[in-house]
């Protein structure tokens, strides 16, 4: 069995308070975005350093190569069984930075959405229908026999 990251605590509190975001940044506690409010973590703020060895152990020497070299590092993150999470490592001028946004652990089906009834027919093509409620029509596939409730005329 692996060893945990050293972010294991600050991933479990972010899963179990139902945040959307992790933010790790020198001189300040990491924060969690809970309910849509940056909430620290802990009350000691992370330093320099410290940010570096959290994240850097995540990362392969490929990915630490891109982030030095490239200032910038999008990547993903298995945390185990209980959550993958999408992050963005990036430097500032306090120094490196991250982001994590775990990412749920199945796609919820239609029904789970809540979704009208209408988003589960299928198009000619066996594609579901799918068009914006601004009427981008950019939005693909939309079958032609529908094109006209997706996007009205002018």
């Amino acid at each position: 069995m692996s060893t945990p990251p050293r972010l294991a605590p600050l991933f479990d509190a972010l899963l179990t308070e139902k945040g959307s975001d992790l933010h790790l940044s020198a001189g300040y506690p990491p924060l969690g975005r809970i309910r849509g409010e940056l909430t620290p973590l802990r009350e000691a703020p992370l330093t320099a350093s410290e940010v570096e060895s959290l994240l850097f152990e995540l990362l392969s020497p490929e990915q630490r190569r891109q982030l030095t070299e490239e200032q910038d590092l999008d990547f993903g993150y298995s945390y185990g069984t209980k959550a993958r999470f999408r992050a963005n490592c990036f430097h500032k001028v306090t120094g490196l930075a991250a982001v994590f946004r775990p990412l749920p652990g199945k796609v919820p089906s239609l029904p789970e959405l809540g979704l009208p009834g209408a988003f589960t027919q299928a198009g000619p093509s066996g594609a579901p229908a799918w068009c914006s409620s601004l009427g981008a029509r950019g939005y693909r596939p939309v079958p032609p026999r529908l094109a006209g409730e997706c996007f009205p005329p002018h």
